[in-house]
């Protein structure tokens, strides 16, 4: 990898420019006093929008050149700008070897996406590759093909209880801290964005998909919940509590 083409949401890009970019701190002060500007009535964009391009040294010795794509207006197409930014050099430069530039998009508070299967579905699956010859010797993913925000996923589980939620976003590392025994989950598997390449599984069995949704399998879900409620269940009144004063904690 020649250059990395980075996208990222407005929290922690003061520091990654600082740290990662190597943009000086003066250059970031000066820029939001407006003092790179010689209009008076002009002092640049939003700081948190401006993008910056750097060469940096690897431990190695190795030069590679780091871009950080300017923010949009709306953050969300971020993503599209990487794009662009990334086929074009590698269009211009690379074009025997597109893997010279890499793009990395660093997801927002609760941007991390994760895939949720139903059982009824991975049922299906796996039924169709037991005692199945072209499974032999293979192994294989077997999850919904449409993955959802962790905002979007909390969000849909409030309302299959009949609730409207509040999301307050509390880093993993911070919720370990609270509760060593959620470092496994937290800091494990859940710690990256995850998709999951079920191409296999079709070729086995066919073009196979799930047919249980997000939305009717939280419906299942919390109606279960709302059953063992009206039948006298009480929740851990002491996770209640921690989960209570992380929230306060953490609201901004």
């Amino acid at each position: 990898v020649k250059e990395f083409v980075m996208g990222m949401a407005h929290r922690g890009r003061l520091s990654t420019l600082t740290n990662i970019f190597g943009k000086s701190a003066k250059d970031i002060f000066s820029e939001f006093d407006g003092k790179d500007y010689e209009e008076e009535v002009f002092d640049g964009d939003v700081k948190y929008h401006l993008g910056w391009t750097s060469d940096r040294l690897t431990d190695n010795g190795n030069r590679i050149n780091l871009s950080i794509a300017p923010n949009p207006s709306h953050l969300e197409t971020v993503g599209a700008v990487v794009q662009g930014i990334t086929r074009a050099k590698q269009d211009q430069y690379y074009s025997d070897d597109f893997s010279k530039v890499l793009p990395i998009v660093v997801h927002g508070d609760g941007q991390s996406i994760w895939t949720l299967t139903h059982a009824a579905d991975f049922a299906r699956a796996f039924c169709c590759l037991f005692l199945n010859s072209k499974a032999l010797g293979s192994a294989f993913h077997i999850t919904d093909d449409q993955a959802y925000t962790w905002d979007k996923l909390m969000l849909s589980s409030a309302k299959a209880l009949g609730l409207a939620a509040e999301l307050v976003h509390v880093s993993s590392e911070r919720l370990v801290y609270h509760q060593p025994m959620w470092q496994g989950p937290l800091l494990g598997d859940k710690s990256n964005s995850m998709m999951f390449d079920n191409r296999r599984l079709k070729q086995v069995i066919g073009d196979w998909q799930c047919e249980v949704g997000l939305e009717s399998g939280l419906q299942q879900a919390g109606q279960v919940v709302l059953d063992h409620l009206a039948k006298g269940y009480e929740p851990d009144k002491k996770l209640d509590e921690l989960i209570d004063r992380i929230v306060e904690e953490n609201r901004f």
